[in-house]
């Protein structure tokens, strides 16, 4: 695959935070509703003429429009703007108000103005061009001012905007990420191998100062604060691993700016391999909704369960409870598929309060819905363990098949509370649940490790088979309060429990990592069993307070915990990834922990920033710790090119990676303006990560598309969201370059499920192996295609194509019937011709002399070109028929005397054509001009086709004066000469008839009759003297004395 440099810049997310923030509440764009017109969900809205400018005229130099709130982004051919909606001090001071309720919309916002940015690229190919990419199904329909009586209407939109060859050998891609909130849109410069980056200027017009920051970026300044442009981490792919790439902004004089890149490599870059938010969603009702766990099955479909109070928007049709059973909080449990699509959701619960918790499923799908619940019906089911509530509250489990059909429900529990936490099966299918008790009764079962409560509360441990039949049970805790909230089976079968305690006693054994309890709340990690032996347990806590949440062990069997503390000491190793806690008086700082099978700790390391922060869950994938959970420090989190570098509310939802070895890759925070918060994470079998918990934010949630993309207007939601993770994703692209001219140019792709070409000659399709045919010059030049996998992830790989120089034949034709015809081979090569009539040629250009009709036809010419290719080309000769052409002159115009007159020829046919010859002007012969003797004229006609013919006639001059008797013939008789002027004239009867002239002795012409054959010639009106008389015919000529006596 050919080396492919990718360079993405990301508007500020914390500058789009606060106008949105501080200006929502004065927004309006005046389509009637008080609604934005341009809502975030639209992504880029091509321009059809419903854009305006201030004259309320269509605005062309704007091609796409993204708009959300009081942000905007323009795309124009030569760069894009940013236009923000922020208060201003002075009142109304201008635009274009047309007319009285235009001008009342104004005084509503005379307190509003728009400041834009623009950035224009300097010196781009002037074949650049724009496609849209990715577009949605509907369409728009616009009857706004500014636009004709009949509206603008099937206005399509798009995800992505793609820029083709902005510069020789980059591309630039705008993508539109999210609906609602900041951090929506970003773009990507996209650099073929070979590509050069100081090719990249960027004019930016209209910022009060435009400067590079220390880190590399351009700071914008602008009424309302500072704009951002960052470019994100960036590395090459080795096989070594990770090579960083240092990319900046410089700054190439005055306000244009430019990038400093890297030397090219072999390898592939990596640009934001952080996680990209596949999709997102809400999911809920008017109540409050909370997610606390997330499952993937094997088939990569998607489970959550948590619980709600909403009576809406949460079951499905034919589900296994259709409807809220009454009480403040049901249990309820989701499947969806990897894309996001809801697959069914269940209600949970009786008329009590009923919190689901944990969620998990076996390998045959089957699902495992846990919690506490205080509701005495709607839970157990008939022989299940145990089929009655025996306290206040007690634990429950229950077990759907992979449709969410009940399968059996069971409680858990005496006659205290209980709690379960969290749950998990093994590969034969039993479920190991845990959790906290108070119960003396119920929990535990005879032989088990520890058979009754310790203290104020204990953590417990409990069997059931795949059918729901308790195995065994038992508590674990001392004297203090104590509670287990997360379990893991290793790849031994061992079970790994984790919590918090109070407890001076019960929890470690000897020769662990912590055998006494150091603070107010430690927490604890202990291993079992699968029969419920205890294998060892220990503390792990400073002199505050720590919590643990989590826990996985890998293939290894090494575990890793992650939680809470408020401690500053006996927490974190030396060299870890953050040696010292961040501060926070409530959770403090999120911890993650790693020790070996034995629980010696191997490192450990805090998470977090002056707020609070906490871990709530860790998850193995191919080497990787993943953890999610929620902070409210806006220091110490994300890394440079996350999906969203800044915190966005009170409490923002984080999930980040870490290497084995507790290095952290990336981390990234996923909130808005409201809190929320994240409980859960998964790693699917694709790679992708799956986080769910709770939010109050009405933005930068959910994306374009997703089941539920807004927020459903209790108190809470629940946030379910799948993140992927591009670096892994590769793509490929190919050809069968160098191409043979006039034959296929075959491309190919593989690696995604989408793809989307544009080429050279206005080339675009979106298969995924496209073909062109009959390759020529213009087909030449760079294709580049966009792929896209099913996580989302994509990536633009351009090619570069060559053609084989295409030989061209050539010809004179049509020709003429009776010419030459040249062909002409144009390049290089050896070439073979064959034709009709059995013409063959091996010569390049080869001719034909004295072209016959049966010369017509195809000519073929087989070409070798010096690169091994065939080119097979013919052409079409066309050979014309001559036109037949007469010319019959009247006879009495082929003997005529010199000092006759000038007269005009006649008798050529077909016309128009042209006479010729000598003494001949136009069609006038003159025999002055011509001169004594015999003169041939000729007529030449040319047709339609070019093509002429002639035909030709003679005419005699003679002097006249000196007209010699010829020879008497036989067929003639003229008597009586002399004559009173009637003479006759006899011809035999096989002579034809014949023109006959009588001149005077000067030559004049004084009679003339063009077909004479036998007869009186009169001719008493002439004067007696001497004349001459001529009988002309086709054969002969005559010519006599005649005497004219009174």
């Amino acid at each position: 695959m050919p080396n492919t440099l990718t360079f993405r810049y990301f508007l500020s997310k914390c500058f789009i935070a606060l106008i949105c923030q501080f200006l929502a509440p004065y927004l309006s764009y005046g389509n009637g509703g008080g609604e934005d017109v341009f809502k975030a969900q639209t992504g880029f809205i091509e321009n059809k003429g419903q854009i305006i400018d201030q004259h309320l005229k269509a605005n062309q130099e704007v091609k796409y429009l993204f708009a959300v709130g009081n942000f905007k982004t323009q795309l124009r051919k030569d760069g894009f703007s940013y236009e923000i909606l922020g208060r201003n001090k002075s009142s109304y001071a201008g635009g274009s108000i047309s007319d009285d309720a235009q001008a009342e919309e104004a005084k509503k916002l005379e307190d509003i103005m728009s400041y834009r940015i623009d950035v224009y690229f300097e010196g781009t190919n002037n074949g650049c061009f724009i496609t849209g990419e990715e577009p949605f199904q509907d369409r728009f329909n616009y009857y706004t001012p500014g636009t004709p009586e009949q509206g603008v209407t099937n206005v399509r939109h798009f995800r992505k905007i793609f820029y083709h060859q902005l510069y020789k050998g980059i591309d630039l891609e705008f993508i539109a990420l999210a609906a609602g909130g900041q951090g929506l849109i970003k773009y990507n410069f996209i650099l073929a191998p070979g590509a050069d980056i100081s090719q990249i200027k960027m004019r930016i017009e209209g910022a009060f100062r435009s400067t590079i920051t220390d880190s590399g970026s351009i700071s914008m300044k602008t009424p309302f604060g500072e704009i951002l442009e960052e470019i994100p981490y960036s590395y090459f792919d080795t096989e070594n691993g990770h090579q960083a790439v240092n990319l900046r902004y410089i700054r190439l004089g005055g306000n244009m700016f430019g990038i400093q890149g890297t030397e090219t490599s072999e390898h592939r870059l990596i640009i934001d391999p952080t996680p990209s938010l596949s999709w997102g969603s809400y999911y809920g009702g008017t109540g409050i909704d909370v997610s606390y766990s997330i499952t993937s099955d094997a088939q990569g479909n998607v489970v959550l369960g948590g619980w709600t109070s909403s009576s809406a928007n949460i079951a499905t049709a034919g589900a296994h409870q259709v409807a809220y059973s009454g009480g403040t909080r049901d249990g309820m449990a989701a499947k969806f598929t990897a894309d996001g699509t809801r697959l069914w959701a269940t209600y949970y619960g009786g008329p009590g309060i009923d919190l689901g918790r944990c969620i998990g499923s076996d390998s045959d799908g089957n699902i495992f819905l846990s919690g506490e619940t205080a509701s005495m019906t709607n839970i157990a089911t008939t022989g299940a363990h145990q089929t009655e509530l025996l306290g206040d509250y007690d634990a429950f489990l229950v077990k759907f098949d992979s449709a969410g059909i009940r399968e059996w429900g069971t409680y858990y529990g005496g006659t205290g509370n209980e709690s379960a936490f969290w749950f998990a099966v093994s590969n034969n299918g039993h479920i190991f649940l845990t959790g906290g008790t108070g119960s003396t009764d119920g929990v535990a079962t005879p032989g088990s490790h520890q058979e009754s409560l310790g203290g104020e509360q204990d953590a417990f441990l409990a069997k059931f088979s795949p059918g729901g039949a308790l195995q065994w049970g038992t508590y674990y805790g001392g004297g203090g309060y104590d509670r287990a909230n997360g379990i893991n089976i290793g790849a031994s079968g061992d079970l790994i429990l984790t919590g918090e305690t109070k407890s001076q006693d019960g929890i470690a054994t000897a020769g662990v990592q912590q055998e006494t309890k150091s603070g107010d709340f430690d927490a604890f990690i202990a291993k079992f069993k699968e029969g419920g032996a205890l294998v060892w347990g220990t503390y792990y806590g400073g002199s505050n307070v720590e919590h643990g949440y989590s826990i996985v062990e890998n293939s290894d069997g090494n575990i890793f915990m992650g939680g809470s503390s408020t401690s500053s000491f006996n927490i974190a190793t030396t060299g870890s990834h953050q040696t010292t806690n961040g501060g926070g008086s409530f959770a403090g700082d999120g911890i993650l922990l790693k020790l070996d099978s034995n629980g010696i700790r191997q490192w450990c390391t805090y998470f977090g920033g002056s707020g609070e922060d906490l871990v709530s869950a860790v998850e193995l994938a191919n080497g990787a710790i993943y953890i999610c959970g929620s902070t409210s420090s806006s220091n110490s989190i994300s890394t440079p090119g996350a999906h969203q570098t800044e915190k966005s509310g009170g409490y923002d939802g984080y999930l980040a990676k870490f290497t084995g070895d507790g290095d952290l890759e990336w981390a990234s925070y996923y909130g808005g303006a409201g809190g929320d918060f994240l409980y859960n994470i998964d790693v699917g079998s694709n790679g992708s990560q799956y986080v769910t918990g709770e939010t109050v934010s009405t933005t930068n949630i959910s994306t374009v598309g997703a089941y539920q993309e807004v927020f459903g207007g209790g108190m809470a939601d629940i946030v379910l969201a799948r993140f992927v993770e591009c670096g892994s994703f590769a793509p490929s692209a190919s050809s069968n370059s160098p191409v043979c001219g006039g034959g296929p140019i075959e491309l190919t792709a593989s690696g995604g499920i989408a793809y989307s070409w544009a080429g050279p000659d206005g080339f675009v399709n979106q298969g995924q192996n496209p073909i062109v045919p009959n390759a020529n010059s213009s087909s030449e030049g760079i294709y580049s295609v966009t792929i896209t996998d099913a996580d989302g992830c994509y990536e633009s790989i351009n090619l570069d194509i060559k053609v084989s120089p295409s030989v061209v034949l050539e010809s004179n034709s049509p020709v003429c019937e009776g010419n030459t015809l040249m062909l002409a081979g144009i390049g290089d090569g050896m070439f073979s011709w064959a034709g009709p009539g059995g013409f063959q040629s091996n010569e390049q250009s080869p001719i034909i002399e004295n072209l016959t009709l049966a010369n017509s036809g195809s000519y073929a010419a087989t070409v070798t070109l010096p690169n091994g290719c065939f080119n097979n080309s013919e052409l079409l000769v066309v050979v014309n028929a001559l036109p037949i052409v007469t010319f019959n002159l009247p006879s009495s115009d082929t003997l005529v005397c010199l000092g006759d007159n000038p007269f005009m020829l006649l008798g050529g046919f077909p016309e128009p054509g042209i006479y010729a010859g000598t003494g001949v002007t136009g069609n006038i012969f003159n025999p002055l001009a011509a001169g004594e003797g015999q003169h041939e004229i000729s007529y030449v006609y040319t047709d339609n086709n070019g093509c002429s013919n002639l035909a030709v006639q003679t005419i005699i001059v003679e002097t006249c004066s000196s007209i010699h008797e010829t020879l008497q013939l036989p067929s003639l008789s003229i008597f009586p000469n002399p004559s009173n002027g009637l003479i006759n004239i006899r011809l035999d009867n096989a002579v034809d008839s014949c023109s006959l002239i009588v001149r005077d002795l000067n030559g004049r012409k004084v009679f003339l009759e063009d077909r004479f054959e036998r007869g009186v010639l009169d001719l008493s009106k002439f004067v007696s003297g001497i004349y001459f008389l001529t009988l002309h015919s086709k054969e002969w000529i005559w010519n006599g004395k005649i005497i004219l006596v009174e």
